[in-house]
């Protein structure tokens, strides 16, 4: 006699809910559609000259004080190039990307005087 787990089948819906919640989940990994990155072709079609412009126009919430956390740090390549000012020296068809590290992140990344997180511009 065959049985049939009519339980099981009754659990496909909410297994295909939750792997679709787990999917996208997004963070600060999450490069497709993320509060946390802007892609070269979003840049593209904003038409800015430099990585600090493509950061005003597209994201300018990453730029807002965070408290007593110090200054946002930026990056190139993981590089430190030091205030977000220095953005302006990476034009725009250059970048591949750019993403937001929030500050728990960049301290593990780069160490201390990361209170207000990081920008990090990835070049081609």
């Amino acid at each position: 006699m065959k049985r049939i787990m009519i339980p099981t089948l009754a659990m496909i819906p909410t297994l295909a809910l939750f792997g679709a919640a787990c999917a996208s989940g997004g963070g600060s990994g999450s490069t497709s559609g993320s509060r946390y990155v802007i892609t070269g072709e979003q840049i593209a079609e904003a038409a800015v000259s430099d990585a600090l412009e493509a950061v005003e126009r597209l994201r300018p919430d990453w730029l807002r004080s965070r408290g007593a956390g110090g200054s946002i740090q930026a990056y190139r390549d993981g590089f430190r190039l030091g205030s977000v000012e220095a953005l302006r020296s990476i034009g725009a068809e250059q970048i591949r990307s750019i993403r937001f590290i929030n500050a728990r992140d960049a301290t593990t990344r780069w160490g201390t005087d990361h209170g207000a997180g990081a920008i990090e511009v990835v070049t081609r």
